[in-house]
């Protein structure tokens, strides 16, 4: 799985066990994506978020070279990291009414793996009974006048991992 503040994760590769009729095997070389560990029978390897392949060859006395390969596979189970707004003053129009998108509430949500979607929610529907389901606006009224309004942003990443933060709006 990722880790903090990279997309990636350290993998602890193998030892292989292999032997050779005509001698004894004298080097063994890995190499992955992004890397490559010399003379060296498995160890540390840093990998990206996805699917990498990796490559063992092994050399003998005589020159021969042998190499066998297989998957590993790197997911990214880390949460991204919301970042609300703490306080919106949403202004209603002429009618009553505002609609406020998502974007308002965000203050540089993101995630180390690649590009978020935020939605919105509020925690109470005075205005719109949908504004409790998560959306990509909420919806404020008259009846919201001169009260704080609790709103949740939740941010979520390419690969459904989420996170949410709370804000308080005022109209």
């Amino acid at each position: 799985s990722t880790s903090g503040l990279s997309c990636e994760a350290v993998v602890e590769l193998p030892a292989i066990a292999l032997s050779d009729i005509c001698g004894e095997v004298v080097d063994i070389d890995v190499q992955y994506e992004g890397g490559f560990l010399e003379n060296s029978n498995g160890g540390s390897a840093t990998l990206p978020n996805g699917v990498s392949t990796v490559v063992y060859r092994a050399t003998d006395n005589s020159g021969n070279i042998n190499s066998c390969s297989f998957e590993v596979t790197v997911t990214d189970n880390e949460q991204p990291t919301p970042i609300c707004e703490q306080f919106t003053e949403v202004s209603l129009t002429s009618d009553g009414i505002a609609v406020v998108a998502a974007g308002m509430f965000d203050d540089g949500s993101y995630d180390a793996c690649g590009p978020v979607t935020i939605e919105v929610r509020r925690m109470t529907a005075n205005c719109d009974p949908t504004d409790i389901v998560f959306g990509e606006t909420v919806t404020f009224c008259c009846a919201d006048l001169d009260e704080e309004q609790m709103v949740v942003l939740r941010v979520t990443d390419t690969a459904g991992n989420y996170n949410e933060c709370m804000i308080i709006a005022g109209v």
